[in-house]
């Protein structure tokens, strides 16, 4: 198969199945970004097996397994990214500007993360920023914020498990 012959072969499908298959995925979805990412993920899959294609006996089945299949793939990947971002001590995602106290509690996270990583949580959990905005605020691509808020994460945990510790040891020594 010639180039020619591929990029024709991916064009047709483009053009006559693309308008069909963002609306299969955005309706399993219900993100326009993510509809937007794994619907590209399919025309790349289709150009990289158009050989395989243009002898398939049913190419939209192929191209509407494929996005099922990368649709699935992307909805695992963000419930696992999600599962990483549990609440620290039950509260930060819980966050509202309205709410008082727990943005009290944010600023209690303060004196254990720079001004600028205090300035992502806040923007991730006060403001509900997702990592996309964040990344455009930030000037910095969206894996870089999701990693960067990972990590403080990481970083307050374990403060606050050495702190509990530290009282655990307190109150055993008082007894």
């Amino acid at each position: 198969m010639t180039k020619e012959e591929k990029n024709g072969l991916i064009s047709e499908l483009y053009h006559e199945m693309y308008i069909e298959i963002f609306q299969f995925v955005i309706g399993y979805c219900k993100d326009k970004h993510l509809t937007e990412e794994v619907v590209q993920e399919v025309f790349y899959e289709a150009w990289r097996h158009a050989e395989k294609l243009q002898a398939h006996e049913n190419r939209r089945g192929w191209v509407y397994n494929t996005a099922k299949y990368k649709m699935k793939q992307s909805l695992a990947k963000r419930a696992r990214l999600r599962a990483n971002e549990e609440p620290i001590g039950g509260l930060v995602d819980t966050f509202s500007v309205e709410d008082t106290y727990e943005f009290l509690v944010l600023d209690e996270f303060s004196h254990m993360v720079s001004k600028e990583q205090m300035k992502l949580l806040k923007s991730r959990y006060q403001e509900k920023n997702s990592y996309v905005e964040m990344a455009e605020d930030f000037g910095s691509s969206e894996g870089a914020c999701k990693m960067a808020v990972s990590r403080i994460r990481r970083r307050i945990r374990e403060f606050m498990k050495i702190s509990e510790n530290r009282e655990n040891e307190n109150d055993g020594k008082e007894k």
